[in-house]
């Protein structure tokens, strides 16, 4: 059996996420998911607009590379705990043709009180 150590890593480290696909069922498995900082040590806070409040909140995604998240970036949804995230942007790093890892950003899906979800 090939040993993986970024999988290896990410179920040491990381937490239980599942993501879901457009037209697939959910894949639960385990990726790091930390606040996406800012240079200049600046960190966006919402801002209000005719529309309510908006969030700039942004997270860096670390999962493994067999995902396709990179290829459906505007239709996957990864849950975590109670929070649901979409992707921004997401790639997949390659070492010697091998998926190693996808990173992406993402950021929380955010709901209005009272909306049927």
């Amino acid at each position: 059996m090939f040993y993986d150590p970024v999988k290896s890593l990410l179920k040491r480290y990381g937490q239980s996420v599942s993501l879901q696909l457009p037209g697939q069922a959910p894949d639960s498995y385990s990726a790091i998911i930390q606040p996406l900082r800012y240079k200049n040590k600046m960190y966006l806070e919402g801002d209000f607009s005719l529309v309510g409040y908006i969030t700039n909140d942004a997270y860096l995604y670390i999962g493994p590379g067999n995902k396709e998240i990179a290829t459906c970036v505007r239709d996957a949804r990864l849950f975590a705990g109670d929070a649901e995230y979409f992707f921004t942007r997401a790639d997949t790093v390659m070492m010697n043709d091998k998926a190693v890892y996808t990173w992406a950003v993402i950021k929380p899906v955010l709901y209005d009180e009272g909306e049927n979800v």
